[in-house]
């Protein structure tokens, strides 16, 4: 009689474990899809961010050579004025510093038009 009576409570408290532990085992995979979900969201998240931090070192980057171009075209249009004004007439060497010039500006400006453009329709979006 009382060794039935502590298998009944032996199979009892296994049955009781055998529930608390799929109850506990459920709650820990419940948390565990939360965090990957959680840790996912994170991921794609600073991917934007070095996507963009990418894009804006490219910008960066094309808009200091484009000034370096165009401190290099005033630089030689200012030798070639000089010149100019020392010898009382203009030469090749000013015409082609015009021309450079002309052309650092126009690059200048369709890279600050392009990086407008780009932006607002980004805001856009």
């Amino acid at each position: 009689m009382i060794g039935e009576f502590f298998a009944a409570v032996i199979e009892y408290v296994v049955a009781v474990e055998t529930i608390l532990i799929a109850v506990l085992t459920a709650f820990i995979v419940r948390k565990e899809k939360k965090r990957d979900k959680r840790d996912k969201a994170h991921d794609e998240a600073d991917e934007k961010r070095r996507e963009m931090l990418d894009k804006r070192a490219e910008l960066r980057q094309r808009e200091s050579l484009l000034s370096m171009e165009l401190m290099s075209a005033t630089i030689s249009l200012g030798i070639a004025t000089a010149h100019a004004v020392k010898n009382d007439k203009t030469n090749g060497a000013m015409a082609s510093a015009v021309q450079r010039a002309e052309q650092a500006n126009a690059g200048y400006s369709t890279f600050i038009k392009s990086t407008a453009s780009d932006n607002m329709h980004a805001q856009e979006l």
